[in-house]
């Protein structure tokens, strides 16, 4: 029984830490060479022009359940403020040709549709059906400021996160043949090595080991943020607005928390053994003669 309650508490100690997040952090953000950017930032704001593309799920007021279900959902912005930020970003949305940076986003990952209510859908993400990455890119770096309109420069900077799709969920409302809204709530992880943050450039307050949590509303008609085309190549091939899709007007925000890192998680378990291995030392000792021993 003592093996068993320890292999559970162990195991358990595995599940929850990579179920479950750890506290909302702040996070310091560099330039890559050492420069401070912003402080003690709560919350990535990306511009509310943002572009989501449901891939074969227009026009809109089709129905959300019909083939393609599970479908894929794609998502590009860039990033216009910092908020709770110490240190003001200058050069954040500045033209490349005068010394501006920027920050973008991109996610492509798979859903499925459900009906919840007469006019109302909810959408589920696949876990491990995709990734969101955040892109730096500057004028030294040969990259081009990116273009909401024209759907070009959110991929051609330097990778500096990348995060798995691990769950949320996803609604959205059609109030009349021409007009919807929606709300997001999505959940990222740093999983295993193809996932990544790169301290040179984000760095958590409590550690270094980040998960992701991005949330926005969404709402069609696009009006500002009509675009033609989505991403540039490898993990975000290039995707052409058609017909067939649905365009979304996307304002998101992201957030990180801390979880621990697996050299932690070893500590936490060995410390964990040791306890059960005290215990069942004591529990089966009596006079001296041991009573329950692990093979």
């Amino acid at each position: 029984m003592k093996k068993t309650i320890l292999a559970a508490a162990v195991a358990g100690v595995f599940a929850a830490t990579t179920a479950q997040a750890g506290p909302l952090t702040n996070v310091n953000v560099f330039d890559g060479s050492g420069g401070a950017i912003a402080t003690n930032v709560s919350a990535f704001d990306w511009n509310e022009a943002g572009s989501g593309l449901a891939i074969g799920k227009g026009p809109l007021g089709s129905d959300p359940t019909a083939a393609p279900n599970p479908f894929t959902l794609v998502y590009q912005a860039n990033l216009v403020s910092f908020t709770g930020d110490n240190t003001p970003a200058t050069g954040l949305n500045n033209p490349f040709a005068t010394g501006g940076y920027e920050f973008t986003i991109a996610s492509r990952f798979d859903e499925s549709a459900t009906t919840i209510g007469p006019n109302t859908a909810q959408f589920t993400p696949i876990p491990g059906s995709g990734t969101v990455s955040i892109f730096f890119d500057n004028a030294a770096q040969g990259g081009t400021q990116a273009d909401v309109a024209a759907g070009t420069g959110f991929t051609d900077g330097l990778e500096i996160a990348r995060f798995l799709i691990t769950g949320g969920t996803s609604t959205f409302t059609l109030i009349d043949p021409t007009t919807g809204l929606g709300s997001t709530n999505f959940h990222f992880d740093v999983t295993s090595a193809p996932e990544f943050v790169n301290a040179s450039f984000i760095q958590g307050v409590l550690g270094d080991v980040m998960d992701l949590h991005f949330v926005s509303n969404q709402n069609a008609p696009t009006g500002t943020s009509t675009t033609i085309s989505f991403h540039g190549g490898g993990l975000y091939p290039l995707v052409p607005v058609t017909g067939a899709d649905l365009l979304l007007k996307v304002d998101g925000a992201s957030q990180f928390s801390t979880i621990p890192e697996p050299g932690s998680l070893a500590l936490v378990a060995i410390g964990l053994l040791g306890l059960g291995l005290a215990g069942v030392r004591g529990a089966g000792s009596r006079n001296g003669k041991s009573m329950v021993s692990f093979a």
